[in-house]
Order: structure tokens, then C-alpha cells, then sequence
């Protein structure tokens, strides 16, 4: 296979089965091409034997270095696209291919001219290499033709991003933070303000972290004494905007309003029994104008 590199100097050293490996320099995206061709699922098998996988390509500027540094063959080159389920697919991260990311030559991809070349379909992608029209553009293909395979070493590690996606560039990488990080390897969480979390009267809280004190997805539990209720139950999250989700909440004091005791009716009964009673015996001896004895 043949390495190549975007680099300066084109200096070429011989590597061991391996071919003409162009210009060595450290944590790049690497292309190789095989020296043989073959259909694409053997392409596909050579690339992940020897490297990362098929060529994904990122963007125009990839595309023009790839024009650039790569020789001209008479089949072509095949690249890491392919139809699955009627979509087309990077096969590398098994992700749709975008409209904006499609880099089709005119009228591709045809299908064979819409299935007029008698045949399997065409659901394999080559692309122009120093072709004299069109260079660089995409053709769908017969996945058995024989081409020559176009190969990647990535420069993104298991650990190259820590909170984030490494994106793949053609001389080094680069790490997409994930919502609440940041960094070169995304490797610090957001903080929020601490001091923001004030305490109410008769209240408490307590805070779990994730990734750090008061850093993103922390979430604080506020608490109240007996005989008061939080304004609002809900933690406080620690967002992605380096603001604590809403206001601390307050403690209200929780009374419970006691119902009346039952009264027993034949209690009561009774006492109205006993104060009739009373009644009319103090009516019976009310004193008359004349004393009841005389002496």
C-alpha cells in the first residue's frame, strides 16, 4: 500500500510490503491506497486489516488534497460509501449521507441510467481521481467492479476527547464538546455560581456532583424543618449555560388545621337531662315574698 500525508517536504521511504510511504509526520490523518485492486467488500476488509477503515470524506479541502496526492488509475478509487436499507451511508460511523455533504459527479448517482445497464445495482461509490472532467466528484458503482482501495489511519483516539466527538481533519483532529464542556479535549465541565445558593430560614441542602463541584448536571436538594414545606420541590440543575436551573426556594411554615371532636350524643343527651332537672328542682324552691319560717 502507498501512505500519504499533507506535509511540506515530499520525502519517500520504502516500508515493508507496504510500497512508497510520502512524508512521516505525528498525529496526522493518514491515507493509504492499495497496490492491487479489488471489489469493495475485499476494499473494505484490506483497509480495517491494515488501518482505521475506507476513506470518509470531510470536505472540499479533503477532497482537493486527495486529487492532489493521490496517482491516477484507470478504475478509479473506492471510498467508505455505500447503499444500505435504500440510503446511502458512511459506512465508518454508519451515518446518513447529508445533501450538503454529497459530492455526486452530474447525473450521479444513475443507478446504471436508472437500471437500463443490465446488471446488480449500483450501490457502491468510486471516486475520480485525476480524471480529466469532473476530478474529485462521485460515481455510484457495481460493488464487484474491481478498483483500488482508498484507506484511513485516524488520528483520533479513545481518549483524544474526553466530553466530546473527535472530528477527524486531514493533518491533525478536532474535539466537539458536548453540551456543559469545553476545552481542547473537553475535558472541563461548566461551573455555576455557588454563592447563588442561599440558604432559607429553617432550610438546608445538600449537592451531588458529576463532574466536579457546582459543575454541570449538579443537582442541590433543598430541605426544610419540621413544620415547613419547600416553595418548590424540584433540585436545582446546574445547566449547560453556567446558571443554576431556577431560584433557591423558601420554607413556609405547614400547619394542619385539626378537625372538631366528635361529640357523643349520648353524652350529651344527658347533660341536657341533668340540666333540665336542675332547672325546675331551683325553680320549686324559689323563696316567695313571705319568709318560709318565722320566729
Amino acid at each position: 500500500g502507498i501512505h500519504l500525508w499533507e506535509c511540506k517536504s515530499t520525502q519517500c521511504a520504502k516500508t515493508p510490503g507496504r510500497g512508497c510511504m510520502l512524508c512521516v509526520q505525528v498525529q496526522c490523518w493518514s491515507y493509504f491506497y492499495s497496490n492491487t485492486t479489488m471489489d469493495w467488500e475485499q476494499a473494505r476488509a484490506w483497509c480495517q486489516e491494515h488501518y482505521t477503515d475506507m476513506v470518509a470524506i470531510q470536505n472540499q479541502e479533503e477532497i482537493g488534497h486527495l486529487n492532489t496526492w493521490l496517482p491516477k488509475k484507470a478504475t478509479y478509487y473506492w471510498i467508505g460509501i455505500r447503499k444500505i436499507n435504500g440510503t446511502w451511508t458512511w459506512v465508518g460511523t454508519n451515518k446518513s449521507l447529508t445533501t450538503e455533504a454529497t459530492n455526486w459527479a452530474k447525473g450521479e448517482p444513475n443507478n446504471g441510467m436508472n437500471g437500463k445497464i443490465l446488471g446488480d445495482s449500483e450501490d457502491c461509490v468510486e471516486m475520480y481521481i485525476k480524471r480529466s472532467s469532473q476530478p474529485g466528484k462521485w460515481n455510484d458503482e457495481r460493488c464487484k467492479k474491481m478498483k483500488t482501495a482508498l484507506c484511513y489511519t485516524a488520528a483520533c483516539q479513545k481518549d483524544s476527547c474526553v466530553y466530546g466527538e473527535c472530528v477527524e481533519t486531514i493533518n491533525s483532529h478536532r474535539c466537539q464538546c458536548f453540551e456543559g464542556f469545553y476545552g481542547d479535549k473537553c475535558q472541563h465541565a461548566v461551573q455555576c455560581n455557588k454563592s447563588e445558593l442561599t440558604l432559607p430560614p429553617k432550610g438546608s441542602v445538600v449537592c451531588t456532583d458529576k463532574y466536579g463541584n457546582f459543575t454541570f448536571d449538579s443537582l442541590c436538594q433543598y430541605s426544610c424543618e419540621e413544620g415547613y414545606k419547600l416553595s418548590k420541590p424540584e433540585p436545582l440543575r446546574c445547566t449547560a449555560t453556567k446558571n443554576w436551573s431556577h431560584p433557591p426556594p423558601t420554607c413556609e411554615g405547614s400547619w394542619k388545621i385539626l378537625p372538631p371532636p366528635q361529640k357523643k350524643q349520648s353524652n350529651f343527651t344527658s347533660c341536657i337531662r341533668v340540666l333540665i332537672s336542675c332547672c325546675s328542682f331551683s325553680l320549686a324552691l324559689q323563696p316567695s315574698s313571705a319568709p318560709l319560717f318565722s320566729t
